[in-house]
């Protein structure tokens, strides 16, 4: 089992696009798990953000090189207002 230690990561990668026309992650997704493929790396915190402004997806990576790596999938799920409480939460 992984201890906390473990967890510890100083490498991040930043990728940056437009989300697709469905309004999922899209592309970005697959570039995101080819370069941990690619890279050998692994992850160990994903971050996402939506820049309403600039209509952008940012997605950070933070990962380890020193650990076996391992492959990683990234899918969105889209979000609906729960109507008791009016907060999103997951549809699925």
């Amino acid at each position: 089992m992984s201890t906390i230690a473990n967890q510890v990561h100083t490498n991040f990668k930043v990728f940056v696009g437009a989300p697709a026309s469905d309004g999922s992650i899209g592309g970005i997704a697959s570039k995101v798990a080819s370069f941990a493929v690619d890279s050998r790396i692994a992850a160990k915190s994903i971050g996402v953000e939506y820049l309403e402004a600039a209509k952008k997806l940012v997605i950070t990576l933070g990962y380890r090189t020193d650990e076996a790596p391992y492959p990683i999938r990234l899918h969105s799920v889209r979000q609906v207002r729960n109507r008791q409480y009016g907060q999103p939460s997951a549809a699925g």
